[in-house]
C-alpha cells in the first residue's frame, strides 16, 4: 500500500484516512448528530469524554456527508451482520470505518472494498505478553517474547492494531476465527509521534493510502 498525495475524490485515491484532532476546539456539533448519537453523548460522565464522542461522530458524518454530497444530519447508518456500521441512506458503495483513542481518532473511506483501522498510543500494557500468548499467533509470541523491555511496548502495539483492524475489516469480534483470515493485507503508519495505526484491506485489491487532516473551522 502506497501513501499518495493529494487526490480530487475518494475513488481516485482508493483509500482515504483523515486525523481528527478530538481535543481541538469546535462549535456545537450536535445538530448534526442522530437522536442515539446525542443520548449516547449525554451517558458520559467526563466533559471532556462528551466532547470527544461528539467531535468524533460529527467529524464522522462532516467527511462522509461531503464524499457523498449530503448534509452531515442526512446521512443513516446502520449495522452488519457483526455489528459494523455501515451507510444506509443515501444508498452507497462507500465503506468507512473509525477508531479513536484518547484525543485523536481516525477514519478510513474507501469505495474499493471493505477496509478496518485501528490506532493506539505507544504504551507498555500490564501482561502484554500473556494477551500476546493468547491472541497472537505461536510465531509472533515467540518474536515479542524475545525482544529487550524497551523495545516491547512499540512492537507490541504494532501487532494489536494490526490484529484490530483485521478484525474490524468485517465487524467481527477480536476473538473471532476471521480476525486471521488469509486474503487481507495490512499496512502500518505513524499518524503522530508516539502512536501508531493499522489500516486492513482486502489482498485481492490494490490500494494507495492519503492521509488527510480535518478541521473543525
Amino acid at each position: 500500500m502506497d501513501i499518495a498525495g493529494p487526490q480530487d475524490s475518494v475513488a481516485d485515491m482508493e483509500l482515504q484516512v483523515w486525523h481528527i484532532d478530538l481535543d481541538r476546539t469546535a462549535g456545537d456539533l450536535t445538530d448534526g448528530l442522530s437522536t442515539d448519537e446525542v443520548s449516547r453523548a449525554q451517558r458520559f460522565i467526563q466533559e471532556r469524554d462528551r466532547n470527544r464522542f461528539v467531535r468524533a461522530r460529527g467529524a464522522m458524518r462532516t467527511i462522509l456527508g461531503n464524499c457523498l454530497g449530503v448534509s452531515a444530519a442526512e446521512l443513516e447508518f446502520g449495522l452488519g451482520e457483526h455489528g459494523k456500521p455501515f451507510i444506509r441512506r443515501p444508498e452507497s458503495n462507500l465503506e468507512f470505518n473509525l477508531t479513536h483513542s484518547r484525543g485523536m481518532a481516525l477514519l478510513a473511506v474507501s469505495e474499493t472494498g471493505p477496509v478496518g483501522i485501528d490506532l493506539e498510543c505507544i504504551r507498555s500494557r500490564p501482561s502484554q505478553l500473556k494477551i500476546a500468548q493468547r491472541l497472537f499467533p505461536a510465531g509472533v509470541y515467540q518474536i515479542l517474547s524475545a525482544l529487550p523491555a524497551d523495545q516491547l511496548a512499540a512492537a507490541f502495539t504494532e501487532r494489536w492494531t494490526e490484529f484490530e483492524a483485521r478484525a474490524k475489516l468485517h465487524g467481527a469480534g477480536i476473538f473471532s476465527a476471521k480476525v486471521e483470515q488469509d486474503g487481507v493485507q495490512t499496512t502500518h503508519f505513524s499518524p503522530q509521534q508516539g502512536w501508531i495505526a493499522c489500516t486492513a484491506t482486502l489482498a485481492s485489491i490494490e490500494v494507495s493510502m492519503e492521509l488527510q487532516h480535518f478541521s473543525f473551522e
